[in-house]
């Protein structure tokens, strides 16, 4: 790969980028993306251009990841008088089924990605990720499959992401 951009995710937008393959690897020390549709912003390392430009194909790696929670958002239905008919909550998914719904990510959109603003998970889990956060970076996304959003926040090491070519600049 031509660029190379290593601990800068938050100069790479994912909104609306759409998922080739989502996997974690056997040993779960690499959780990688292959995404298009990705937009590299002016403050970005890499970006020698001074606007947002998409990329080509991204490959994203996020090494020595640690899964903080699965969840499958909830949902309000109110009807035309704005009266609450039916309200679902958040559902946590557990462990065993994290690689079933992964396999779901591909060639779907990301709705969000980034590192979170607040701890949006961290009332849903009974595990103290502190010790994590003090090492470790925090990201979540948010990934639309059909009629359905999950949301998963992790931590990690590194990130690197990778990319051949710049295309046109972003309108975002």
């Amino acid at each position: 790969m031509r660029y190379k951009s290593v601990n800068e995710p938050d100069s790479i937008e994912l909104h609306d980028a759409v998922i080739k393959t989502f996997e974690m690897s056997q040993q779960n020390d690499v959780l990688t993306l292959l995404v298009e549709g990705a937009v590299v912003q002016s403050g970005n390392s890499q970006n020698e251009f001074y606007t947002d430009k998409y990329s080509d194909q991204m490959q994203i790696r996020f090494v020595n990841p640690v899964i903080e929670a699965v969840l499958l958002e909830g949902h309000k239905y109110y009807d035309a008088n704005d009266r609450l008919i039916e309200q679902v909550p958040d559902q946590v998914l557990l462990p065993e089924e994290y690689g079933r719904v992964m396999k779901q990510f591909n060639a779907c959109y990301i709705f969000y990605a980034g590192t979170p603003k607040e701890k949006v998970v961290q009332n849903y889990t009974g595990q103290d990720m502190r010790t994590l956060a003090e090492d470790m970076k925090c990201y979540q996304m948010i990934i639309d499959v059909e009629d359905e959003s999950y949301v998963i926040s992790f931590y990690y090491e590194k990130v690197i992401a990778e990319w051949e070519h710049f295309l046109n600049k972003a309108n975002v």
